[in-house]
């Protein structure tokens, strides 16, 4: 865990080597909420990072004004750390629009991505919003493991 300066803004993050370097996974969560969301994700065996965007969390700033800032302050935090190859960018509702962004602005950075609760056009209405920093963490607890287990190799015991 730590901090590192992208593009001006200290952004905060997390970092769990794991047990298997053959994968980097990068978490990025949805508005109004923080890295605290990927916390048993982070244990698994991945060598894996989950940010708090700007504004959010930890991080200094404000909050990026639209997904395409957002996406650019991802692109700008993976050319600043080192990420082992190859990162698959995992999000969540916001943060699953800002993987698909940059898988279409910077193909070169990622090899992958996977989305939950996302899509390309979300719109949401502030009350859903502050539902969901509530239910979010009951529901998608889990869920992450499974979607990107097969796709990396991993066996079902880490379930258990």
């Amino acid at each position: 865990m730590g901090f590192v300066n992208v593009s001006g803004t200290r952004v905060y993050y997390q970092h769990n080597t794991g047990r298997t370097k053959q994968v980097s996974l990068l978490y990025i969560h949805g508005s109004g909420s923080s890295h605290e969301l990927w916390y048993h994700q982070l244990s698994l065996e991945p060598n894996s990072f989950a940010l708090d965007l700007p504004g959010h969390g930890q991080s200094e700033g404000i909050a990026a004004s639209s997904i395409d800032q957002s996406a650019q302050i991802v692109a700008d935090f993976l050319a600043t750390l080192p990420v082992p190859q190859p990162v698959y960018l995992v999000g969540h509702s916001m943060g699953g629009a800002i993987a698909l962004t940059c898988a279409l602005n910077y193909p070169e950075l990622i090899d992958g991505i996977i989305l939950i609760g996302a899509g390309p056009r979300m719109k949401v209405r502030d009350t859903t919003i502050l539902q969901l920093m509530t239910l979010e963490r009951l529901f998608f607890l889990g869920l992450t493991e499974r979607l990107f287990a097969i796709k990396i190799g991993l066996t079902e015991r880490m379930f258990l």
